[in-house]
């Protein structure tokens, strides 16, 4: 659960009492209905509609906590300032946890100023006179930070720039580290001439290139053999399936669905997508 993930408790228990409220009362309305038409005759109704009651007002009291919850829950902006370095989370720091927690203890209030020191970025002189970021620990959390940040600020995008190269455009693309982490989920494309097919390809990726900060280049193989199963629309409706065997070239597409996944920061479980779809005048 996303509340969960992101350290919201009040978030979480809301969830959890307004879905646990809307089954109790569900499951009270199945119950009291057909029961009490069926065990009418017998002096039993009023027991089992008695229970129903009860089930409904325990669900309506939790869909009213869960209500009531809603009112206390955070943004996403609030929890990243919450657990960043001008916040007042217990931890901070150590291991990045779920959404945006960390698992070593902040420095108490009084010891805010060595905080602070350790903060500093530190530059090293290169043999041509220009300054180099050292890339410190410290310098490790500020990153995962921003890209905790972006994952609620920006979308990532998704775009062809030729048969073989699609680009991944996204703030929290922050290093080359983050950038291998890309994963292409799912890869469809259509060729030129003939019927129209739709090639449901094996996500096959022979590159990731760290372009620029926010950006990352994927290039695709120019030749499929072996690395896709096609199904084919015929003028009857009906489908067939090719094996992979045949061979073709990148050239002939002419028309490409996408989807890749980017870790919300360096090795986060969870993820964010941008996707590709087939345009609409090209199915030919």
């Amino acid at each position: 659960m996303e509340a969960d993930y992101n350290g919201d408790d009040w978030a979480f228990w809301g969830a959890a009492c307004r879905g646990t409220g809307l089954t109790m009362m569900s499951f009270s309305t199945s119950l009291a209905a057909p029961t009490a038409a069926a065990l009418g005759g017998m002096g039993m109704a009023i027991s089992t509609g008695a229970v129903a009651v009860a089930i409904t007002g325990v669900g309506l009291c939790l869909l009213a906590a869960g209500m009531i919850c809603l009112l206390f829950t955070k943004e996403d902006m609030e929890l990243w300032i919450e657990n960043g370095f001008w916040g007042d989370s217990d931890e901070y720091w150590g291991k990045p946890l779920d959404g945006y927690e960390w698992t070593d203890k902040r420095e108490a209030p009084n010891k805010f100023i060595d905080q602070w020191k350790k903060s500093f970025f530190t530059y090293k002189q290169q043999a041509d006179n220009t300054l180099a970021l050292e890339e410190t620990t410290e310098y490790d959390y500020y990153e995962i930070e921003m890209q905790r940040f972006f994952a609620f600020t920006d979308k990532a995008t998704l775009t062809k720039i030729d048969n073989t190269t699609l680009k991944v455009q996204y703030q929290g693309i922050t290093d080359n580290d983050i950038a291998q982490q890309i994963r292409l989920v799912r890869l469809r494309f259509k060729l030129t001439g003939g019927p129209i097919v739709v090639y449901e390809v094996t996500p096959t990726v022979l590159s990731i290139e760290f372009e620029q900060a926010g950006q990352a280049i994927l290039k695709l193989p120019a030749r499929w053999k072996g690395h896709y199963n096609a199904y084919t629309r015929t003028k009857s409706g009906n489908y067939g399936i090719e094996d992979g065997s045949r061979e073709f070239n990148a050239y002939r597409i002419n028309n490409i669905d996408a989807k890749v996944t980017i870790p919300r920061y360096q090795s986060a479980s969870e993820t964010i997508e941008a996707e590709l779809h087939f345009t609409a005048n090209s199915s030919r």
